[in-house]
């Protein structure tokens, strides 16, 4: 196996056009080789990112949910009556499931 060349231009001073027509075909398959094996782990990492962050999410979720319930019913003085209120319109609207929309369509500016 020949030498793999990195392509970085500027340890050679060439053109990153220069210096794929300087390699030959198999450092070009090395080459992409790499890059493919980078490209899976950064989509890896990327997965794991995405469900630690839905982990946190759901996690605040329900955090400020408690939180709300607790003001919303909390009989000893210390919150107003308006306070309550508004904890209590938030964990109705927490609960209450999201309306689907219908997926690729524009709303209509309010004409039916």
């Amino acid at each position: 196996m020949a030498k793999e060349e990195t392509l970085n231009p500027q340890n050679q001073g060439q053109s990153y056009d220069e210096v794929l027509a300087n390699m030959s075909i198999e450092q070009k398959d090395n080459t992409i080789k790499q890059l493919d094996r980078q490209c899976g782990i950064f989509a890896q990492e990327n997965q794991k990112l995405k469900g630690q962050i839905h982990q946190m999410q759901t996690s605040e979720f329900y955090v400020i949910l408690d939180w709300n319930y607790k003001i919303a019913t909390n009989e000893s003085g210390i919150f107003s009556t308006k306070f309550k209120k508004e904890c209590a319109k938030r964990v109705e609207d927490m609960m209450t499931p999201p309306e689907n929309k219908p997926e690729g369509k524009e709303e209509n500016n309010g004409e039916q």
